[in-house]
């Protein structure tokens, strides 16, 4: 990339995706602890309440894991440079999530507040949460937006090909990053008929794109993927983890 307004421009998809992606994961996570932040008040009631929230999760599944396939990508973002995808995703999840983290209609039930000792148990949850998340990012040396391409294109680095990635807890579960976010989604301090909903929704999704996920990767990587995912258990790590014959 030589041209000024190409590296200007694809300076700004950068900003723009992590000012979208990252504040939407942020704003999410704050969302989980405190429930709904009450900016959209429809006036629903059971059950249109519980349909409309369960539209906003729908929403944002479709987009999400429509946008990830790689036939999608190359089908219908052809037009859009490969390192730029990624961006391109991260800036449309963002828009979804703030659209269901906005417009969320939250139920005036709950089951009772949990006392302190609960609470700090629930907190010591997300800790957990996010030394996964912490650990999963260094282990894949990555981004959790998928900015790395965009930033290789910036710096004129050469894209680096698909490696399957075998260290850190990718030694002991396929999907780390997965087992912290239903750590974060189930780990709220309240819980109200809407947020049970959210987290059965969000834990069907995430298990439904695991799964899918899990295809892609054995396309793209073959045997090398089959042979892992005979080793290492897909979110919970019930098994001490055998030795892998792949790339690492």
């Amino acid at each position: 990339m030589k041209s000024p307004s190409a590296k200007c421009a694809a300076a700004a998809v950068l900003v723009v995706a992590t000012l979208v992606g990252g504040g939407s994961l942020l704003l999410f996570a704050l969302f989980l602890w405190r429930g709904s932040f009450g900016v959209v008040d429809l006036g629903l009631e059971a059950p249109w309440l519980y349909l409309w929230d369960a539209l906003l999760c729908a929403g944002f599944f479709g987009q999400h894991s429509v946008m990830v396939r790689r036939s999608f990508q190359t089908r219908w973002m052809a037009g859009i440079p490969a390192p730029a995808r990624g961006a391109s995703y991260a800036i449309a999840s963002g828009l979804a999530l703030f659209l269901v983290v906005l417009l969320w209609q939250e139920s005036p039930l709950y089951h009772g507040e949990h006392d302190r000792p609960v609470v700090q148990i629930l907190a010591a949850g997300w800790g957990l949460a996010a030394v996964i998340f912490v650990w999963s990012l260094a282990a894949l040396r990555t981004d959790v937006l998928g900015l790395a391409p965009l930033w290789g294109l910036l710096r004129g680095a050469a894209p680096r090909p698909p490696v399957l990635v075998v260290r850190g807890p990718y030694r002991f579960v396929r999907h780390p990053l997965y087992l912290a976010s239903l750590l974060v989604i189930w780990a709220g301090p309240e819980l109200s008929a809407d947020r049970l909903l959210l987290d059965i929704l969000f834990t069907g999704w995430i298990l439904v794109g695991a799964k899918l996920e899990e295809r892609d990767l054995e396309d793209e990587l073959g045997d090398a993927y089959r042979r892992y995912r005979e080793a290492v258990p897909m979110l919970l790590p019930w098994r001490i983890p055998d030795a892998i014959g792949a790339r690492k």
